[in-house]
């Protein structure tokens, strides 16, 4: 009854941008830099699922990990800004190339899930959708490598 009784109307207003500087020194080496802000709106599924009676809840678990999960009128959506600065050497022609991408993610009102009372160690159970903060990082590299034999053209990448 709280949840019909509750105002449903949500409204969110999410602004993307993107801004990427591109630097190429010589002709084996290329630098660029980004920075970025994106926002997500939580899905129907984290916000209006309402019932956290065990079966009705596992019926919504679009995760796959066997929990229920019950969603949160009150989610705002997620806003990500994203550092990053890829450096690509390679050979003249591309004939091979190696790429290094770090970066670092602060996320604000990331949809997490959390326990509800009654959770229990190693048991399947019953998650309300909520926002936390985050911060994601790490490093992407890839490389690849192309030669022509009698055979034809060959690639081998990596990633």
């Amino acid at each position: 009854m709280a949840f019909n009784a509750a105002d449903h109307k949500r409204v969110d207003e999410n602004v993307d941008l993107t801004a990427l500087v591109r630097y190429t020194s010589g002709d084996q080496f290329d630098l660029e830099f980004g920075l970025a802000r994106k926002v997500r709106s939580p899905n129907l599924y984290e916000r209006y699922t309402w019932s956290a009676w065990t079966m009705a809840a596992v019926m919504n678990n679009f995760v796959g990990d066997g929990n229920g999960y019950v969603g949160n009128i009150k989610l705002k959506p997620e806003v990500a800004h994203t550092a990053s600065a890829t450096f690509d050497w390679h050979a003249i022609d591309r004939r091979w190339e190696v790429r290094a991408t770090p970066y670092y993610t602060r996320v604000s009102d990331y949809v997490d899930a959390v326990a509800l009372p009654g959770w229990m160690p190693e048991r399947y159970n019953v998650l309300r959708h909520t926002n936390q903060d985050a911060r994601l990082y790490g490093l992407d590299v890839s490389g690849s490598v192309t030669w022509d034999s009698g055979w034809g053209k060959w690639n081998v990448a990596a990633v």
